[in-house]
């Protein structure tokens, strides 16, 4: 469904940020970006979203393509219409001034059928706390609810493809836990592919079917769900199970390895 190509992205004209990233996001699936902070992961899906330039981004080379068609130079409002992409910020977009009931029916404004009450309450099917808050305004509910509305403004544009930013920032683990059984019910149910961004790892590869490793900009390793699990370097640096056996560093491809990913 997406492909990208060999993407290099600079901020301002000066600032590179990505240096021919590939990557790839199959009908049906969920891709998860691992990295660290300033891996390049939010520059990705700004790119993808269409939104780049907001931020005083520019594609320097590389393309990225939905369905076939490039559309590395598309607006965001094209690209949301034509292809049915949502990117969710790792700020939470909600109309704070509103209240839940107003904030779904505002993103779902642009809609034309008649369907949009029955959307709302699949919103409240998976997010039941929601129906708790539907007096206050949205500015004054708590972090997770925040991000349960957020998703579900989503929701209510009838997506394709969802990109995640950071979907359990800030929430308490409990909370995290409930959003990604959600997020995997939506892809499963609802037939939403999605491009997720997680810190939490171990998290994000429960529901993944794929994933890629970001470093400095680059794509430094990929797989399926299950090679990345096996794989010792993740189990160490990102799920916290490696082997705890006392590596030697004096062997240079083992250390030059290990040196990647502590980059």
């Amino acid at each position: 469904m997406i492909e990208v190509e060999g993407l290099r992205v600079v901020y301002r004209d000066v600032i590179s940020v990505l240096h021919g990233v590939s990557v790839s996001l199959e009908d049906g699936q969920i891709t998860t970006l691992l990295g660290a902070n300033g891996a390049g992961k939010t520059t990705l899906l700004r790119t993808l979203s269409g939104v780049l330039h907001i931020y005083d981004g520019d594609v320097l080379e590389g393309s990225v393509r939905i369905d076939g068609q490039d559309v590395t130079r598309l607006n965001p409002v094209t690209i949301a219409r034509k292809f049915g992409i949502v990117y969710i910020v790792e700020e939470r977009t909600v109309f704070p001034q509103l209240n839940v009931m107003e904030n779904l029916k505002c993103a779902a404004s642009s809609r034309r059928d008649r369907e949009v009450n029955r959307d709302v309450g699949r919103v409240f099917e998976l997010f039941p706390a929601l129906t708790k808050r539907l007096s206050g305004k949205a500015g004054y509910m708590s972090g997770g609810e925040q991000q349960m509305l957020s998703i579900g403004n989503a929701l209510m544009t009838r997506p394709k493809i969802l990109l995640l930013d950071e979907p359990s920032l800030g929430l308490a683990p409990i909370l995290v836990r409930e959003m990604f059984k959600v997020i995997e019910r939506i892809n499963k149910e609802d037939a939403i592919s999605m491009f997720l961004i997680e810190q939490n790892a171990a998290a994000a590869m429960k529901v993944a079917h794929k994933g890629y490793v970001m470093e400095n900009g680059r794509v430094v390793l990929e797989g399926t769900r299950r090679e990345l699990e096996s794989n010792e370097d993740i189990k160490e640096f990102y799920l916290g199970s490696g082997s705890g056996e006392k590596k030697d560093y004096r062997q240079a491809k083992r250390y030059k390895r290990r040196k990647r990913w502590l980059g």
